[in-house]
C-alpha cells in the first residue's frame, strides 16, 4: 500500500481505474457529464505543472474559494502534486473574514469560481500584499491591477500542459519528498466567536480518516455519491478522499441545495452525506404531506411507523421477528416506506449525518422507514471523524462508537478529549491557541461535553463554551432544548437565550407554510404572521406540549419571540455548517431579547 500521502494514494487509484467515471456535473444541456480517472489525473498533473511554472514552491499557500465542482478537486489534488498548501475558504465569508484569512496564511494565489467571488477578492488586492495572481473558472469582469494578475482556469491548465514535459520531474520529486506528517492543507474554522483559526492538517490526518471511512462506510459495490455539502468543510473533504482518492468510486455534484430533491431522482445515488438540516427538511416535508392527507391515510401512516419500529427493533435485538410481523412490514413498506425512499432516488445505501447534533426522533424515523442514518462526530481539528454509528449497530441519541486508532477520554468537567492519527498538527501562526487545545500529553480538548456508555458509544450533551450560565447559577445546555423544539413540524429554527438571565427564553423561526395551513391565519407577509395573536398562541401551545415533562423547571421556556425570517449566512448568524453564532444572534436581535426580559418580576 502507498504511504499515507494523498498524492501517492490518488496516483495509484487513478492508475487502477483510468477508464472509470470519477467526477460528474450537470452541463449547459441539462445532463450530468463525467470525466474519467485518466482525464482527472491528467488535469491534476497540468495544474501542478502550472503551479511550478508560476513559481509556487513547496509549502506556499494557495487559497480556493469555490462551490463544489470538478475544478475544486483538480485544484486540491494539483496543489498536493506540487506540495502547495490548499487553503479552502467558504464563498459566503465576509470581506473582513476573507481578508484576515488571506493575510494570516500569506496566500500567494487564489482560485475563484465565478465573477461574484472574483469581485470580492478584487476589493482586497491592495490589502493582501502576499497575493500575486487570481485564477477564475467561469466568466468574469476582469479588473486590471499593477501587482495582482488574473488568469482563467482554462489558461492555467493549458500553461501546465504546455510545460508538463519540463516540469514532470519536479512534480515527481515533490510527491516523493512529501512526508506523511507534512501539512497539506490549512482549514480555517468558521468559529462561532472571534477570528478564524487555521487548522493545520497533514497527509496522515486526512488519509488515516479517509481509509477508515472507506472501509466502514462505503458499500462494497460500485457506488455514486451525490455531493452538496461544501468541500471547504472538512466532512465533505474527507468523504471525497474516501470515495475518489482511496476507493476509485464516483461523485456527482448537486446543482444547488434547492435542487437536491431533483438530483436525487435523476442520479439515484448510493451515498448521501449531509448535515441534520437537510434530513429535517425531508422529514418535515413528509409530515406536511401526512398532515394534509385524509384521516384514513394518516391512520395508515401511523400504523406503518409503529410496524417499522417493531420490525427494526426485532432485527436489531434478535427477538420478536415473527412471520406475522414480517408480513405486516412488507405491507407497510409497500404502502408507505417505499414511496418515501423513492423520493431519495430509491438506491440509497448509506446516509451520513455530521456537523451538528441529529435529533434522536429524526434518527428513529429514518431507521424505521428503512433509511438508517449513520450519525458521526468530529471537528475540523480531528480531520474530522472521531466516532460514528455503524449501519448495523446504531444507538439512537449517540454519535456512535470510536473509529479504529482513535482514543477518547472524558475529563473531570465532562469535556471530550481525543488522541490519534487524525489530530491536527496545530493552529497556523497561533501557538497560544494550539497549547490551549492540545495538552502536554497530546490530548486534544474538543470543547464538547459528553459521556461514553458501557458499550463505548459516545453521546454529546453540549458545547462546553455554549453552556448558558443563568443569573441564579444554574447551567443550561441550549442544544438539547433547541433540538427538542425542532421536532415540531411548525418550528424551523430556534435559538435558546438565558446567559446571565433569570429564566430561559427563545427566538423561534416557524415553518411558515405549515403554520399558515394549521393555524388558519392567512396573513400576507411573515412580518404580519408573527405578530398575529392566534399564531403566537398556537406556537405557545406547541412549545408547552413538546417540552412538558421533558425539561427541568429552570430549563423551561418562559417567553419567546417569533422571527419573520430565518437565521442566515449572509447576516453572519450561522456558520457554513449551519451552527448558530450565538453572539451575533444576540447582537442582531438585542431588542427582541430585551423585550422578553423587560419589566420581568420573575
Amino acid at each position: 500500500m502507498s504511504r499515507l500521502v494523498i498524492s501517492e494514494v490518488f496516483r495509484e487509484t487513478a492508475k487502477k481505474n483510468k477508464d472509470k467515471q470519477s467526477l460528474g456535473k450537470k452541463d449547459e444541456s441539462g445532463e450530468f457529464k463525467y470525466i474519467s480517472y485518466k482525464e482527472l489525473e491528467e488535469k491534476v498533473e497540468f495544474f501542478a505543472s502550472a503551479m511550478i511554472e508560476k513559481g509556487l514552491k513547496p509549502n506556499d499557500k494557495l487559497a480556493l474559494m469555490s462551490e463544489n465542482s470538478p475544478e475544486w478537486v483538480m485544484t486540491d489534488l494539483g496543489a498536493m502534486y506540487s506540495n502547495v498548501l490548499n487553503v479552502p475558504v467558504y464563498p459566503t465569508l465576509t470581506y473582513p473574514q476573507l481578508e484576515y484569512i488571506l493575510n494570516n496564511c500569506g496566500a500567494r494565489a487564489i482560485v475563484v469560481s465565478n465573477n461574484t467571488h472574483y469581485q470580492k477578492v478584487v476589493k482586497l488586492f491592495d490589502s493582501v500584499p502576499s497575493l500575486e495572481f487570481v485564477v477564475y473558472v467561469d466568466k468574469i469582469e476582469k479588473v486590471e491591477h499593477s501587482k495582482v494578475k488574473t488568469i482563467s482556469f482554462e489558461e492555467l491548465i493549458k500553461l501546465g500542459q504546455d510545460n508538463l514535459e519540463k516540469n514532470i520531474a519536479e512534480i515527481n520529486k515533490r510527491i516523493s519528498e512529501t512526508k506523511e506528517d507534512d501539512v497539506c492543507s490549512i482549514i480555517y474554522t468558521s468559529g462561532t466567536t472571534g477570528d478564524p483559526k487555521g487548522v493545520m492538517l497533514t497527509n496522515k490526518n486526512f488519509m488515516s480518516n479517509s481509509m477508515e471511512s472507506a472501509i466502514l462506510l462505503l458499500p462494497k459495490v460500485n457506488c455514486l455519491e451525490l455531493s452538496f455539502l461544501p468541500l471547504s468543510h472538512v466532512l465533505e473533504r474527507v468523504v471525497y478522499y474516501a470515495v475518489i482518492v482511496v476507493s476509485g468510486q464516483t461523485v456527482a455534484y448537486a446543482e444547488s441545495i434547492e435542487a437536491i430533491s431533483k438530483n436525487l431522482q435523476e442520479l439515484k445515488p448510493n451515498i448521501l452525506v449531509s448535515v441534520p438540516r437537510i434530513y429535517e427538511k425531508i422529514y418535515n416535508k413528509v409530515m406536511e404531506g401526512v398532515n394534509a392527507s385524509p384521516p384514513l391515510k394518516q391512520k395508515i401512516f401511523k400504523w406503518a411507523l409503529k410496524v417499522g419500529k417493531e420490525y427494526y427493533e426485532a432485527n436489531k435485538y434478535g427477538h420478536g421477528l415473527s412471520f406475522f410481523l414480517e408480513m405486516e412490514y412488507k405491507m407497510a413498506d409497500k404502502l408507505v416506506f417505499s414511496k418515501i425512499r423513492e423520493k431519495t432516488g430509491g438506491n440509497i445505501e448509506v446516509l451520513v449525518s455530521g456537523g451538528a447534533p441529529l435529533m434522536k426522533e429524526l434518527a428513529e424515523f429514518f431507521a424505521y422507514i428503512g433509511l438508517p442514518i449513520q450519525e458521526g462526530y468530529g471537528l475540523t481539528e480531528t480531520s474530522p471523524v472521531i466516532s460514528f454509528n455503524r449501519k448495523t449497530n446504531i444507538k439512537f441519541g449517540t454519535v456512535g462508537q470510536l473509529i479504529p486508532d482513535v482514543s477518547v477520554k472524558i475529563a473531570e468537567d465532562g469535556e471530550i478529549l481525543a488522541k490519534g492519527p487524525n489530530i491536527m498538527l496545530g493552529y497556523y501562526n497561533n501557538q497560544v491557541a494550539t497549547d490551549e487545545a492540545i495538552d502536554k500529553d497530546g490530548w486534544f480538548h474538543t470543547g464538547d461535553i459528553g459521556v461514553l456508555d458501557s458499550e463505548n458509544f459516545l453521546k454529546i450533551t453540549d458545547r462546553k463554551k455554549e453552556i448558558l450560565v443563568m443569573s441564579n447559577g444554574k447551567n443550561v445546555a441550549p442544544q438539547p432544548i433547541e433540538n427538542l423544539l425542532k421536532t415540531s413540524v411548525y418550528i424551523e429554527q430556534v435559538a435558546i437565550i438565558g446567559d446571565n438571565k433569570k429564566y430561559i427564553s427563545a427566538l423561534i423561526v416557524a415553518n411558515f407554510d405549515e403554520l399558515r395551513r394549521k393555524s388558519g391565519v392567512s396573513a400576507g407577509s411573515n412580518e404580519e404572521l408573527v405578530k398575529n395573536q392566534v399564531v403566537i398562541d398556537f406556537i405557545k401551545k406547541e412549545v408547552t406540549s413538546i417540552t412538558k415533562d421533558k425539561l427541568a423547571q429552570f430549563e423551561s421556556i418562559k417567553k419567546f419571540v417569533l422571527l419573520p425570517n430565518e437565521f442566515t449566512l449572509e447576516k453572519n448568524e450561522i456558520t457554513p455548517t449551519l451552527k448558530l453564532k450565538r453572539k451575533v444572534i444576540s447582537q442582531n436581535f438585542s431588542d427582541e431579547i430585551q423585550s422578553m426580559y423587560d419589566d420581568s418580576k420573575e
